[in-house]
């Protein structure tokens, strides 16, 4: 919510069509019509809620608002009593899961290293940068206990932001065909998954931040490839069939209130079962979101060099991205 906030020399929505901005502003005029009384005091949007705010509804900007009016359109035409039932409750959703105080400490746990590693690198400097009190940062600490396997869910399920595409976006691939055969779904409870998910998607929102940051334009959508291999030996070992509920869960129950983050959606490496795959989970995904998907049978390096160059596609799959990508864990 709100991740370009605060940003500055950065404006967004100025292209839109004279009728979108029109439905927009209905839209806005609609969500706000829902502020209650305790929320009279916030009337500007914010991309980090303080610590003593609690809000089921919070203020929120153009760009947040479009995006979920997007998310809800059906053969070009607008759904905003659809939309308006979406973000209401992925308001809910968020002070259910205080999603907004795991953000907050997850942005002061990253500024922490940004600064340990400037300070070892030679190159710290203050300006601009946020200088956390041992309060906050015992603040951060307390937060993120309640994901005490942090680490272990990034060895189980691998996603690894390698660099950013020729418009900005970050580039997200996934080693999901290992995900689906390794059976790791059985390592966490659903609401751990669930719990999990929610950081994961939270961190891509952190990642769009800076990309808009650094490109000095706004960036609101990530490209995700997720390579398949491993999904033959998931569907003969039936490891697949129990994982589909977990992924049917996470999309109805977190993905939904995360929508239009995705520029597009490259699976590759899909072998010809996997089509009985995609034809299950696709039931399922939103259908905005399963329009994205293009399928291959191999590694597309021309698609891929389409949206990103060299240096954000792994070097296992022919580029020259060397960053930490490692093989799917078990345990």
């Amino acid at each position: 919510m709100n991740h370009l906030c605060g940003l500055e020399g950065i404006t967004f929505l100025s292209d839109i069509s004279d009728d979108d901005a029109i439905m927009l502003k209905s839209f806005r005029n609609k969500y706000n019509s829902h502020k209650s009384h305790n929320d009279q005091n916030h009337n500007q949007p914010m991309w980090i809620v303080p610590n003593n705010v609690v809000m089921n509804w919070r203020p929120l900007d153009d760009m947040t608002l479009y995006r979920f009016l997007r998310a809800d359109v059906e053969k070009e035409i607008f759904r905003p009593e659809k939309s308006l039932d979406r973000i209401l409750r992925a308001m809910e959703f968020r002070h259910k899961n205080e999603v907004d105080a795991l953000l907050k400490a997850m942005t002061i746990q990253k500024e922490k290293k940004k600064r340990q590693v400037s300070l070892i690198s030679g190159n710290w400097s203050q300006s601009g940068s946020i200088i956390h009190t041992t309060q906050q940062n015992k603040y951060a600490n307390d937060i993120l206990t309640c994901l005490p396997d942090l680490e272990k869910y990034q060895r189980l399920r691998v996603r690894v932001f390698t660099g950013r595409g020729h418009n900005g976006e970050p580039i997200l691939f996934e080693r999901l065909g290992d995900f689906l055969g390794s059976g790791n779904h059985v390592h966490f409870s659903e609401e751990e998954w669930v719990r999990f998910y929610i950081w994961d998607l939270e961190r891509h929102f952190m990642e769009m931040r800076e990309a808009a940051r650094l490109a000095g334009k706004p960036i609101s959508t990530i490209v995700f490839c997720g390579d398949c291999h491993g999904m033959v030996s998931a569907i003969l070992s039936g490891k697949i069939r129990g994982v589909i509920p977990l992924l049917k869960t996470l999309a109805k129950s977190v993905e939904e209130f995360y929508p239009e983050i995705a520029a597009r959606i490259i699976l590759f490496r899909v072998p010809r079962v996997g089509a009985w795959f995609y034809r299950a989970v696709r039931a399922f995904l939103d259908p905005v979101t399963a329009s994205k998907i293009h399928l291959h049978s191999g590694v597309p390096t021309d698609e891929f060099l389409k949206w990103m160059p060299r240096e954000a596609i792994p070097s296992e799959y022919g580029g020259s991205c060397h960053l930490p990508y490692p093989p799917t864990a078990t345990r």
